[in-house]
C-alpha cells in the first residue's frame, strides 16, 4: 500500500506531487496565473454544457473505474454525473450521496474549524505547539499553529515512515510519535514541505482547546452549520449505507477504520456534502471574509513533483481556464478532488473509487473547470 502515498501529499496530479512517485498526468494545455481575465466563475461553459462533456469523458473512459462521480455547480445550477458502480459487482450506480474517504481534503475541514478557534480569541496563529501540548513535540516552542497549516513547520511526514502501514488501529499520539523519532526535514518556517504530521498535531490542539473529541468539534463546527449530513470523522457511520468501495486493480481496499488518517484525512463524505462545505466556505457561513482571505492567501509553495500555491489548509490551482482554490486527497482505494472558485460562483467535486485512477480524475476535473 506504500504507493498510495498520494495521501501524503494532497494529490499528485492536484497539489503537487508525491514523495513516492505516484504517477502525475499532466494538463496538454499552459495553465495561466491569476491575472488571467477569464475565471471559471464568468465565463466557460454553463452547467449543462458542462455535464454533457462530463458524461462524454466517463463513456469514454469507461472500464478503466470502478465507479466515479462528479458535481459540477455554476451559480444556482449543479448538475451530477457519474458512472459505474458503488460496488463492483453488484447493481447501482454511485449518486451525489454515496460515501467516499475523502483523504487530505480533511485538512481543509480541520483548518476551518482552527480559524474559527481563532477568530473567537480561544487560539492564535502565532501560538506555540509546546503552549498546547507540551512535552509532545521535539522543539514545540518553534512551530506555531501557522505554520502547522501552511505545511511550513518542518515536521516529518510520519506516512514518509517504514514503520507505517496503511491499517486499522492507530491512535494520533501514535502517530506522532511515529513522526516525532525523525529528524525535522527542516527548520520551522523556512520553506514548506507537505507533511500529514501538521494536522495530526492540529486536531490534538483543536481537542485541547475546545475540551471535546475531534470529530465531535467537526460535527458541531463544519458539518451540522453546511447541512453536511453524510459526513463524519473516522469510524463513526463509515460503513452506513449508501457507501461507495473502493478498489486498487480489482482488488477491493475498502477500510471500515480510517484511524490511520484521523485528522490528516479520516472524513467520509460525499458529493453534495463537499460542495455544501466548498459553498459554506466562500459564502461567510463558516468564516467571515476576512479570516477567508487570510486563509486563502498563499504562505508558500509546495514542490513535491510540481508547484502549489499553499495557503492554511487551502490550496490554489492554476489550471488552463482559471485560478481556484481547494484540495485534493487519496486514501487507499480513493481519489477525491474538490474546487472552488474564491467567490463560489463555480465548484466541481471529483471522486473515483480507485486510486490508480490518476489519468479518470485529471481529466474529470480540468473538463468539469474549463470544458
Amino acid at each position: 500500500m506504500r504507493r498510495l502515498a498520494a495521501f501524503t501529499c494532497v494529490l499528485a496530479l492536484s497539489l503537487g506531487g508525491c514523495s513516492e512517485g505516484s504517477p502525475v498526468t499532466a494538463d496538454p494545455t499552459p495553465s495561466v496565473g491569476p491575472e488571467s481575465s477569464r475565471t471559471a466563475a464568468t465565463e466557460g461553459p454553463n452547467a449543462d454544457e458542462t455535464a454533457d462533456e462530463i458524461e462524454y469523458l466517463l463513456e469514454a473512459y469507461r472500464g478503466t473505474y470502478p465507479g466515479a462521480v462528479v458535481l459540477v455547480r455554476v451559480g444556482d445550477e449543479t448538475r451530477v454525473v457519474s458512472g459505474g458502480h458503488a460496488v463492483v459487482g453488484e447493481p447501482g450506480a454511485v449518486t451525489a450521496r454515496h460515501r467516499f474517504p475523502v483523504g487530505s481534503v480533511t485538512k481543509t475541514m480541520v483548518a476551518t474549524a482552527v480559524i474559527q478557534l481563532v477568530q473567537e480569541g480561544k487560539l492564535s496563529l502565532s501560538d506555540s505547539v509546546r503552549s498546547w501540548l507540551p512535552g509532545m513535540v521535539p522543539r514545540g516552542d518553534r512551530i506555531s499553529v501557522e505554520q502547522l497549516l501552511a505545511h511550513r513547520s518542518g515536521l516529518y511526514n510520519f506516512t514518509d515512515s517504514p514503520r507505517f502501514e496503511w491499517t486499522p488501529g492507530w491512535d494520533p499520539p501514535e502517530l506522532l510519535r511515529l513522526a516525532t523519532t525523525e529528524a525535522p526535514v527542516h527548520a520551522p518556517g523556512t520553506q514548506s514541505s507537505y507533511s500529514n504530521t501538521n494536522y495530526i498535531v492540529l486536531g490534538l490542539i483543536v481537542e485541547r482547546v475546545t475540551g471535546n473529541r475531534l470529530e465531535e468539534v467537526l460535527q458541531e463546527r463544519i458539518f451540522a452549520p453546511s447541512d453536511m449530513r453524510d459526513t463524519s470523522l473516522a469510524k463513526a457511520r463509515v460503513t452506513d449505507p449508501p457507501r461507495a468501495h473502493g478498489y486498487e486493480g480489482r482488488r477491493d481496499v475498502t477500510h471500515d477504520d480510517l484511524s490511520f488518517a484521523w485528522a490528516a484525512g479520516g472524513v467520509v463524505s460525499s458529493a453534495r456534502d463537499l460542495d455544501a462545505f466548498l459553498s459554506g466556505l466562500t459564502s461567510g457561513e463558516l468564516l467571515d471574509a476576512e479570516a477567508f482571505e487570510d486563509m486563502a492567501r498563499p504562505r508558500g509553495e509546495l514542490r513535491n513533483g510540481g508547484n502549489v500555491e499553499y495557503g492554511l489548509g487551502l490550496g490554489r490551482r492554476h489550471v488552463r481556464c482559471a485560478t481556484v482554490i481547494g484540495h485534493g486527497g487519496a486514501v487507499p482505494g480513493f481519489l477525491t478532488e474538490a474546487w472552488t472558485s474564491e467567490n463560489g460562483e463555480r465548484a466541481v467535486v471529483a471522486m473515483v473509487s480507485d486510486a490508480g485512477s490518476y489519468t479518470v480524475l485529471d481529466g474529470l476535473l480540468t473538463t468539469a473547470l474549463c470544458g
